[in-house]
């Protein structure tokens, strides 16, 4: 996936590291608005393209927390990826 266009990860070093290091089990934590959720977006639409059919498991202490959130940002990457809907990209 190009995140070109879609996501500038230039200015959160912490947070490009995250979405391209390469280990297998990876966390990101910290304090409030340091990139863990749009981070979190960008990496599972990255192994998403690079492995199809891969599982993945994004968490919240509650679903509130999680549709507010992590399943928003990561939506709205979706759809800059693909064109503005959330039909399969190109």
């Amino acid at each position: 996936m190009n995140l070109t266009g879609i996501l500038d990860l230039s200015r959160n070093e912490i947070q490009r590291k995250f979405v391209f290091h390469g280990s297998n089990f990876l966390g990101f934590y910290g304090g409030i608005r340091n990139g863990k959720t749009v981070g979190g977006g960008a990496r599972s639409l990255l192994l998403s393209d690079t492995w199809p059919g891969n599982v993945g498991l994004v968490c919240r202490r509650s679903y509130q927390e999680l549709r507010d959130t992590a399943w928003k940002e990561l939506l709205i990457l979706v759809r800059k990826r693909n064109g503005g809907t959330l039909r399969p990209g190109p």
